[in-house]
């Protein structure tokens, strides 16, 4: 389940939008496929990564949400409490768009799908094409 482009959008603006109340700053996402990173800032250091991943893929300490679940270090909760709240209740609130295969999950044909319906309307039409031509000789 890969997390969509307009996922990592909106967990941004949201992180975004809540930061700074504890003295932290949202300093890097970065996007892999089917995991997110977020790297927040206090004093002008970097703290260990948070990561953001479809429920179904989440560890045991992650805390999830209708769709994607997160996993917080310890030692960011401590330095970022506010910050980490306000991220957290995103992910437990919030339902996200996923993607399965490059595809998107809500709505959208699959290629295979796609492809077997052209095969079958040409089908269709080169057997009407030859079943009303008209004969040779008659």
């Amino acid at each position: 389940m890969a997390i969509t482009q307009e996922t990592a959008r909106r967990i941004y603006g949201g992180f975004l939008s809540s930061q700074g109340k504890d003295g932290c700053a949202l300093d890097e996402v970065a996007t892999e496929n089917t995991q997110m990173t977020v790297v927040w800032k206090t004093h002008g250091t970097a703290l260990p990564a948070a990561a953001i991943q479809h429920k179904s893929c989440a560890p045991a300490d992650a805390i999830v949400g209708p769709t994607l679940a997160i996993r917080v270090p310890e030692s960011l909760r401590t330095a970022c409490p506010a910050t980490v709240q306000a991220a957290v209740a995103m992910i437990q609130r919030e339902s996200f768009d996923m993607s399965v295969g490059g595809m998107r999950q809500a709505g959208g044909w699959h290629p295979i799908v796609l492809g077997a319906i052209a095969l079958a309307t040409l089908a269709f039409i080169v057997t009407m094409v030859l079943r009303h031509r008209p004969s040779v000789g008659r």
